[in-house]
């Protein structure tokens, strides 16, 4: 039954453009039975979909490689069908199979997954090799394999064109800023995790113990530095939607969940603006549903239900003063 959840789960992030958690989910299935038909099958159509958006034609072409992988173990003896045979998807999943191997045509994988550094000094093997494991790489490969050749910030953007009279290259200095802001945020959330209990820092700095079990330092404020960071990414992610997009919001009603939409009192719904509600971008509802799960105030359109908590988290830090029993142990306001 779990497993079925999970593969239910990961259709539907699938199909509202949120591939990289259907890939998580998908996963968490196949943990507990590893050829698990469904799943595999079903992952195998979201590595195909993914990588038909890539703009590097080498991602894509791993990413089709493992999808392929996914219909093997799909279609292969040993397989298991978790409640029954479904005729249609056995048929479904052995056209997709004898078609990607007609598209690679028996060519082998000549893709080398190991032979990258991962830096030249301890430091920063242990840090990028952490990044890795916990799939922080601003690199698709990232999403669907934890080796070497993904410890490399390459995502950035396609091909695009500005007008004639336009003297900066404004959209990629807005993923500049988004991206080093992004990779700055990881490092602090890398050292909050890994720096000594005490920092030199510390020393000296006259505190009051309210002997409640409180953290005050400067492993603490990365922590909520790095979280805070982050978040803000998101309504940077915004603005390069509205300029990119032409949505036509002012700078100053620009935020991620606003965006979007609004709140239409005469038709007594959420209404999406243009050019979103037109379009067949499936990424772009991906971030239309994951600005549902982290900012609606109502919280019912959610797939996480850690959401709430997280917004909660945040509200505290900006707002208020969020304060740390123990670092790895449960945030208390």
């Amino acid at each position: 039954m779990k497993c079925k959840i999970y593969t239910n789960l990961a259709n539907k992030l699938d199909s509202i453009g949120r591939h990289v958690a259907a890939i998580e989910y998908y996963d968490h299935a196949l943990e507990l039975i590893p050829r698990l038909i469904m799943a595999s099958g079903n992952k195998s159509h979201c590595l195909y979909s993914y990588g038909a958006k890539l703009y590097d034609e080498h991602h894509a072409d791993i990413f089709c490689r493992f999808s392929h992988k996914e219909l093997i173990n799909a279609t292969t003896s040993g397989a298991v069908w978790d409640s029954g045979i479904d005729e249609k998807a056995k048929t479904l999943f052995k056209q997709r199979l004898d078609y990607m191997e007609s598209m690679f045509n028996n060519e082998p994988d000549q893709y080398n997954y190991n032979d990258w550094p991962l830096g030249e000094t301890s430091e920063e093997v242990k840090y990028r090799t952490w990044s890795m494991e916990n799939k922080l790489f601003l690199n698709p490969l990232n999403d669907i394999m934890v080796l070497p050749i993904v410890t490399t910030d390459v995502l950035h953007l396609p091909n695009h064109n500005y007008h004639i009279s336009e003297t900066t290259a404004r959209f990629s200095n807005y993923f500049n800023t988004i991206k080093q802001e992004y990779i700055t945020s990881r490092y602090m959330l890398f050292k909050s995790i890994h720096e000594p209990n005490r920092h030199f820092i510390d020393d000296e700095v006259l505190l009051l113990n309210g002997f409640d079990g409180v953290y005050f330092g400067y492993k603490e404020e990365l922590l909520k530095t790095s979280y805070r960071l982050t978040y803000s990414i998101f309504d940077k992610i915004s603005y390069f939607i509205n300029d990119y997009m032409c949505v036509g919001l002012n700078e100053r009603d620009v935020s991620f969940n606003k965006i979007w939409g609004k709140y239409d009192k005469n038709e007594k719904r959420f209404v999406l603006r243009e050019p979103f509600a037109s379009s067949d971008n499936d990424i772009l509802r991906g971030l239309y549903f994951l600005s549902k799960e982290l900012f609606d105030t109502m919280f019912v359109n959610f797939s996480d239900p850690d959401a709430k908590e997280l917004d909660t988290i945040r509200h505290m830090i900006e707002h208020k003063s969020l304060q740390l029993k123990g670092m790895g142990t449960n945030l208390l306001g």
